[in-house]
């Protein structure tokens, strides 16, 4: 490799140029006009769209809302059903107990048959309440499955909300400006050696 100390000496022919370049002619009054249009109706549709979008989030969490204090209030009557129904087993079986008794006194029967007459009522009575409370426990532990279906359905609806995107609502900007770009002829300049 050798280096020309001397550099040559430009060519003196006018009609030959020795380097061109592109020079792009400004944007005309309509492009731009065109391409604010473009943009003012991209960043219109984009603020639309995010506005849709956050109407649906609070839809589909109100719902969610609802539907969970529907599930917490059935669940408050479940319990009042079981202690009503509790107490209510209570009380029948207490005034059982005091029938029997009362026949038991008029009849002159005592002794272990007064006993077992008595001890079956307190069987009864806790198996009784004892099925109370078990279906208490079955409905609410179904009442919480169903919760946890309300959660899961709530997640899946604002998971499918379409989202818009800033990304491309510029890209859609930048597309139009290149786009007009591309429209403008370009004009090759000469630079002439003299």
């Amino acid at each position: 490799f050798t280096t020309d100390p001397q550099p040559s000496a430009p060519s003196t022919n006018s009609s030959t140029p020795s380097r061109g370049s592109a020079v792009c002619e400004p944007m005309s009054t309509f492009q731009m006009i065109s391409l604010a249009v473009t943009a003012v109706s991209t960043v219109t549709q984009f603020m639309g769209q995010q506005e849709q979008a956050d109407r649906e989030y609070e839809a589909s969490i109100n719902n969610y809302n609802t539907q969970l204090a529907a599930n917490t209030e059935q669940q408050r009557q479940m319990d009042v059903r079981a202690t009503d129904g509790m107490a209510g087993r209570a009380g029948a079986a207490l005034a059982e107990r005091g029938r029997l008794n009362v026949i038991g006194a008029e009849s002159g029967v005592t002794g272990n048959t007064s006993d077992r007459i008595t001890g079956e009522s307190y069987f009864n009575e806790g198996y009784d309440i004892a099925s109370i409370s078990s279906n208490r426990i079955n409905s609410i532990r179904q009442s919480n499955l169903q919760r946890d279906g309300l959660h899961a359905s709530a997640s899946s609806r604002v998971n499918q909300i379409k989202q818009p995107s800033l990304l491309g609502a510029g890209l859609t900007i930048g597309g139009a400006y290149a786009s007009e770009q591309a429209k403008i002829p370009s004009r090759k300049t000469s630079t002439v050696a003299t």
